[in-house]
């Protein structure tokens, strides 16, 4: 499964691509938004885009479905993962400009190679372990400010927001290449995308005044607001379906 390296590498480029132009669109959507509580408002757009996914995946895979039960739980659990790995990266994109938090993102392939070596036998080489080693004083460097007033301080919200967002993702990567090796890919992205959206529904249930600002969203930005962002969680979608898939050709 690991022979055809130039394979994996061109697929792997997809989603950094795709998301430089999701991570611009999540910041203007922000700076948009009426509510204190901006990013849950954003993440009941986030998560309800799954119920447009997921006809298009049902259709994918046939009597599938409940092949496997171990999958269906990790799936939907590796969807909620998802869904606090994107919510810690809107709150740290509501902390700070998009350039300044995004180089923190490479903090999610250290997580990556840890998770893998336990849960999948993967291991890390010399030339792993001194890239960790970068990644990590890079973006300890990233989160140096430098003031006049106050000197240099370290920006301590977004490298931990940033660095949960690297945990959860990492995370669920992980579990969705554990279940998805032997067992069918569409069926894996279904039930992911059914763990995203109950999500979305349990944010709507224990916010309640979530709901009217939900709908605020709507009346207030209208057209814009549900057309830019359905563009962006489309987008969004490809990306992390190419960037799961692209797990499966190599060691992650």
């Amino acid at each position: 499964m690991y022979n055809q390296p130039m394979s994996w590498i061109l697929i792997g480029i997809v989603p950094p691509l795709l998301w430089a132009l999701v991570n611009h669109t999540d910041k203007y959507l922000l700076s948009k938004s009426v509510h204190k509580s901006s990013v849950d408002v954003l993440m009941v757009h986030s998560t309800l885009f799954s119920l447009v996914v997921l006809p298009f995946l049902f259709y994918f895979t046939g009597a599938n479905l409940f092949g496997s039960w171990t999958q269906v739980l990790v799936q939907i659990a590796g969807g909620i993962l998802m869904t606090l790995s994107i919510y810690f990266y809107l709150m740290a994109l509501n902390k700070d400009e998009t350039s300044v938090v995004m180089p923190f993102a490479l903090l999610t392939p250290v997580f990556g190679y840890v998770f893998a070596y336990f849960l999948l036998g993967e291991t890390l080489g010399t030339g792993t372990i001194i890239a960790c080693t970068l990644i990590i004083f890079g973006a300890l460097i990233l989160s140096f400010e430098f003031e006049e007033e106050r000197g240099i301080r370290i920006k301590h919200g977004v490298f931990l927001l940033m660095g949960l967002s690297g945990v959860f993702q990492a995370g669920q990567e992980t579990l969705f290449k554990f279940v998805t090796i032997d067992n069918s890919i569409p069926v894996s992205f279904f039930w992911m995308h059914v763990g995203i959206a109950l999500c979305g529904f349990v944010l709507l249930a224990t916010r309640k005044e979530l709901f009217g600002e939900f709908k605020d969203s709507l009346r207030v930005n209208g057209r814009l607001m549900v057309g830019v962002n359905f563009v962006s969680e489309g987008i969004s979608a490809v990306a992390y379906m190419v960037r799961n898939y692209a797990t499966l050709l190599a060691p992650i």
